[in-house]
């Protein structure tokens, strides 16, 4: 009988412990700070910008820990974001690693809006590869077969303009309803806020934007909020995704 009672004490423990660890659990996703603990001082720590941010100081982001910036650049085939100029040139003055990414249409040609990425952002030498960010948006849906088509348009325009292939920014849903087993040669990058990337995609990816609710000083836009990326892996092998 004590022999039972104990084994019953042991049971209720074990069952308060899982209890208590699901609901450590659920707070830190509901407070979007799970994924902190799943980051490696080893990767390279950087941000996505956009006019959102409004005017930025890059010497201020880099003391806080920013290796590399993504700027918006263009939007669809025809619309340019209107930092994207001043967040380029800032980034390179202060020898930040820079980038700039294109927001991808459902409702443009993929060709049309490569080389309207190309014609406004130039040449890249010495910068990091070009990103596609490809995502809902406005409640807007696409036919798989005519997103794979567009797409490949786009990512070929610009491989074949710059030499390198082009890094896709994606979400979860996203991803596992258009990209998942598609353009596996293209760099992933995922944005999961929730859940650890490594989760999400079996960890094949190379860049992980892991919080959308940081706030950093150095910047004066409407959204207070600014995105944070971790790259996996050092700078030696960041190299690897610069133009040359």
């Amino acid at each position: 009988m004590k022999k039972r009672r104990r084994y019953f004490t042991l049971f209720n423990f074990i069952i308060f412990c899982f209890i208590i660890f699901s609901l450590k659990i659920g707070i830190m996703i509901k407070q979007k700070k799970l994924n902190n603990y799943f980051l490696s001082n080893n990767y390279i720590k950087g941000v996505d910008l956009s006019h959102y941010q409004g005017d930025v100081d890059m010497s201020i982001l880099k003391k806080q820990g920013v290796e590399f910036v993504y700027a918006k650049a263009t939007e669809g085939s025809s619309s340019v974001d209107s930092k994207y100029f001043v967040n380029y040139a800032n980034s390179k003055k202060n020898k930040i690693y820079t980038g700039a990414y294109h927001f991808f249409s459902f409702e443009s040609d993929g060709e049309t809006q490569a080389k309207h990425y190309i014609e406004v952002v130039g040449n890249l030498k010495g910068d990091l590869i070009p990103v596609v960010d490809v995502e809902y948006y406005r409640n807007k849906t696409v036919d798989k077969k005519k997103l794979h088509e567009e797409l490949n348009k786009f990512l070929n325009t610009i491989e074949k303009h710059y030499g390198v292939k082009a890094m896709i920014y994606t979400t979860p849903r996203f991803y596992y309803s258009y990209i998942k087993g598609y353009f596996s040669s293209n760099p992933l990058w995922i944005r999961s806020v929730n859940i650890p990337a490594h989760i999400i995609t079996i960890n094949k990816w190379t860049m992980w934007q892991y919080s959308d609710n940081e706030i950093l000083s150095g910047y004066n836009g409407n959204e207070k909020y600014i995105d944070k990326n971790i790259f996996k892996g050092n700078k030696e092998q960041l190299e690897h995704y610069i133009i040359h």
